[in-house]
């Protein structure tokens, strides 16, 4: 069995980093040799000052693993200067070919030598690659002047349930540690620029001003998502352009497919989409308001638990799944977090609810062709089919089996093969949207009709599926129309400690691997 193969894990680690903080510094340095002597340089200085020292005086240490064990490398970050200073703490030229999310790690300090420990980062994942990258352990730390803390990683090496780990017994780890002049977190940047919780915004209008970052809930904790003209949500990641969505409330980055090159908000062009493509090739069935569905091809559903059963790969899926695999090379995979993508097919308690006019009204029964009214209308729309004033708009998803994840089984359905889908209505109206208002100026207008993941209802026998355009947010989309497909996906925690940028068209956020890639 794979946890009971003892494993080496060899971290290397070769740099007592010091680095200037304030120019016509001159520094302290601290060099240890192959051979593990260590050796001091001496030099005056006026200022702040920081040197990162391993306490077994050793470049490097051997430790073998069993799965689930953990070894710990200890070391202290000193600042002999007369300023506070910012520092991040690095893997340099990291290699790590062990099967993705094998390796994690946890970094805690304390400030005494035999004081109790407090966690910083907790069990974040070691990138894989094959060839020399830097990953940031942890950004924008604070050192005090003349003050000394210490600190203790653990790295563990993990069995994972369900994953085939067998490339690990010949799998090789290595490192060095470098520390470097701090850089502050995006999503701590971002999060600090937000209007106050109780500050909510006008959802009867459409935002067509830069209103700047919102809170609200999703179904990780808090969510911080951007709202109407704003400018400064851009990432270049995998060699394409996109803009952020918000930030999820477990600290990752959500972002929308923008195109191959930076566009401002009310460009026009048609290269910000990946294709145009029917959301579902058929269109009679409730079961086709899915992501995925059942039963697979043409035979109808005959209950609401086969109709979202999740079997058959929804149209648009396939297609945004292929573009994964043909655009998001390799090296780049392991920089994306799990996170839900909600097709929310929720139904109301009983029929009539959510929908009556005249002799019309809503089964709440959500397969075949009964008429069904989903959440996302009731949401948005009034029982007489008309747009709600105020929306009560959500980022959780009310039914697991709509949370779509690709490991996560805790909160999701673990039914994706990727962690790529698209939209959902919801983020579109917090965005800035409104299904009677035009929108040209807010970050996602496209000039064109592109799907969510939302389902809007089945109505005369038709699947319909919420779609986004300047002033038309459902009309006309069924789901074997063909409108334009924006892949969505999430950044990880671990890769956004190491972004850089201020977030415009001309400065984008970008990771610091992939200035090379």
């Amino acid at each position: 069995m794979y946890h009971s193969i003892s494993k080496k894990i060899v971290i290397v680690s070769c740099i007592i980093c010091i680095f200037l903080l304030l120019i016509f510094i001159r520094s302290y340095s601290f060099f240890i040799n192959q051979l593990g002597e260590t050796h001091n340089e001496e030099i005056n200085t006026t200022t702040a000052t920081l040197a990162l020292i391993f306490s077994d005086g050793n470049m490097g240490f051997s430790k073998s693993l069993n799965f689930g064990e953990t070894a710990v490398k200890t070391f202290t970050i000193e600042n002999t200067g007369t300023l506070e200073s910012f520092v991040n703490l690095n893997f340099e030229n990291l290699i790590n070919t062990y099967t993705h999310n094998s390796l994690t790690f946890t970094l805690s300090y304390s400030e005494t030598e035999n004081g109790e420990y407090q966690t910083i980062v907790m069990d974040r994942n070691i990138f894989t690659s094959d060839s020399p990258i830097k990953q940031v352990i942890v950004s924008n730390l604070k050192i005090p002047s003349k003050t000394k803390y210490f600190y203790k990683l653990d790295i563990t090496l993990n069995y994972l349930e369900n994953i085939n780990q067998t490339d690990d017994l010949q799998a090789t780890f290595s490192t060095n540690f470098s520390i470097s002049e701090g850089k502050e977190n995006i999503v701590k940047k971002i999060k600090a620029s937000a209007h106050p919780e109780n500050e909510q915004p006008n959802f009867s209008i459409a935002a067509t001003t830069d209103e700047g970052v919102y809170q609200t809930t999703d179904d990780y904790g808090t969510s911080y998502y951007f709202r109407g003209a704003v400018k400064n949500n851009y990432v270049k990641f995998a060699g394409f352009y996109w803009r952020i969505i918000r930030v999820n409330g477990d600290g990752t980055l959500r972002i929308i497919y923008d195109g191959t090159e930076a566009h401002s908000n009310e460009d026009t062009s048609n290269d910000r989409v990946i294709s145009n493509s029917a959301y579902n090739i058929g269109n009679s069935d409730a079961k086709y308001v899915g992501y995925m569905y059942g039963p697979a091809g043409t035979q109808n559903s005959t209950s609401k638990s086969m109709a979202q059963s999740n079997i058959e790969d929804s149209n648009i899926k396939k297609v945004i799944d292929s573009w994964y695999e043909n655009n998001i090379p390799m090296e780049m995979r392991n920089f994306l977090a799990d996170e839900i993508f909600c097709n929310d097919r929720s139904t109301a308690p009983s029929a009539g609810i959510w929908y009556k006019i005249s002799s019309e009204q809503d089964t709440a029964l959500g397969y075949g062709k009964n008429l069904t009214i989903y959440g996302g209308w009731q949401r948005t729309r009034n029982v007489n089919d008309s747009w709600k004033t105020s929306l009560s708009l959500t980022l959780k998803c009310s039914q697991k089996n709509d949370a779509f994840t690709v490991q996560d089984t805790n909160l999701g359905n673990g039914s994706l093969k990727y962690p790529i889908a698209t939209i959902t209505s919801d983020e579109v109206f917090f965005a800035g949207n409104r299904g009677d208002n035009n929108n040209t100026k807010y970050y996602l207008f496209r000039n064109i009709r592109f799907w969510t993941m939302t389902p809007f209802d089945v109505a005369h026998g038709i699947s319909t599926v919420f779609t986004s355009n300047l002033n038309e947010f459902y009309s006309t989309n069924n789901v074997s129309s063909n409108y334009s497909v924006l892949p969505v996906i999430n950044l990880s925690q671990e890769f956004i400690e190491s972004m850089v940028g201020s977030g415009t068209m001309e400065d984008p956020y970008i990771g610091i691997n992939e200035r090379t890639i």
